[in-house]
Formats: structure tokens, C-alpha cells, sequence
């Protein structure tokens, strides 16, 4: 894990979203503990295996019937939570279209690990 810059101030969560409105779609930016972090872009290997988890869980869904989304990329921020909103690879929540680009009611989360990651 990098060393993060002592000089950075710490971003509440609607300073995050303020600062994401003013970034490029596809950038993919967390908030980690009050820190703004660029994700590298993930490799083909990386996206194999998130497509393969992604299948399996849709599978599964569908064949038990359960109301839940698989879905790739929702970021996740719990209420009262105002120094984190991480973006797993893939979670699973509750069946219900929020149109939001966050989760807060996520009942699986996966994070598939590399080496920037571990």
C-alpha cells in the first residue's frame, strides 16, 4: 500500500461527490478514510475475473429466485459514514433500482486482489 501524503486534507463524503462532478466519467475515484484515491485501470486478467464472479452470482440469483442485483462498479456509503465510499469490483444488493451511483444496503461485497491492492 503507497504512503499517503500527510499535506491532504481529509474530504467528507458530499465533498467526494462535489469533486467527482468535476472529474471525467472514467475515472474511477474512492474515498478511503477521508483520502481521494485514483484506481489504476484494472488489467484484462482483473476483468476476467470479476466477469467470472459476475456470472456466477447473476447465476445463482436467477436460479434461486432471490429479489437481490448483481451488480459491477456501485460504489458504497453507508449512512453516517463520512469518510468512505469504496467501489468493490462487484457487490450484491437487495433487488430495489435506486438510481444512485451508491450502495447503501450492500449484502455481498467482492474486491478481487492484485498487487496494488493486496
Amino acid at each position: 500500500m503507497q504512503d499517503r501524503p500527510q499535506a491532504q486534507s481529509l474530504k467528507t463524503f458530499d465533498e467526494f461527490v462535489a469533486f467527482l462532478d468535476e472529474r471525467p466519467d472514467e475515472e474511477r475515484w474512492e474515498l478511503i478514510d477521508g483520502v481521494m484515491e485514483l484506481n489504476a485501470t484494472p488489467t484484462d486478467l482483473h476483468q476476467l475475473i470479476v466477469t467470472n464472479i459476475l456470472v456466477q452470482l447473476a447465476l445463482a440469483v436467477r436460479a434461486s429466485g432471490a429479489p437481490w442485483m448483481v451488480l459491477p462498479g456501485l460504489g458504497i456509503h453507508l449512512p453516517g459514514d463520512k469518510s468512505r465510499a469504496p467501489t468493490p469490483d462487484v457487490l450484491v444488493r437487495p433487488g430495489t433500482i435506486s438510481r444512485s451511483g451508491y450502495c447503501d444496503d450492500p449484502i455481498v461485497i467482492v474486491e478481487v486482489l492484485s498487487p496494488s491492492t493486496e
